[in-house]
């Protein structure tokens, strides 16, 4: 592996981190009800994730332009993955909810279809047809 590639695998790992810190931290401020947060928490979430990065990315000086490349990549890559994951869950959760509806609407007309049989051949349970 060149020296580059392990530059990058560390600035990787640097970000990696950040994010994996940055998750922890969002799940534990979303655990709180939403009028017990503060205003500005994922700004304050973001400001202390980004500080320790700051800081440990002074150490890789100087940065060249493939390494804020590298940066800015791997944070977006992240971003865009919780998006993913996020909108995936409440496609699953509409799907759920949708197949939830679907069955008690096909249970509806199943009942319906045997009332109205029920009621058509003046069998018992369909009682009298409405008039």
């Amino acid at each position: 592996m060149s020296q580059r590639e392990r530059r990058r695998r560390r600035l990787e790992a640097l970000v990696h981190a950040a994010l994996t810190i940055a998750g922890r931290r969002m799940e534990e401020l979303f655990a709180v009800p939403p009028e017990q947060r503060p205003p500005d928490g994922l700004r304050a979430l973001a400001a202390d994730t980004a500080r320790p990065l700051v800081q440990m990315l002074a150490d890789e000086l100087p940065l060249t332009g493939d390494d804020v490349e590298v940066i800015v990549e791997t944070l977006v890559f992240g971003m865009l993955t919780w998006m993913v994951l996020a909108l995936q869950a409440q496609v699953t959760l509409l799907v759920t909810s949708s197949a939830g509806i679907v069955e008690h609407l096909q249970r509806l007309q199943r009942e319906l279809a045997q009332n109205i049989a029920a009621g058509a051949t003046g069998g018992a349970g369909g009682g009298e047809p409405a008039k």
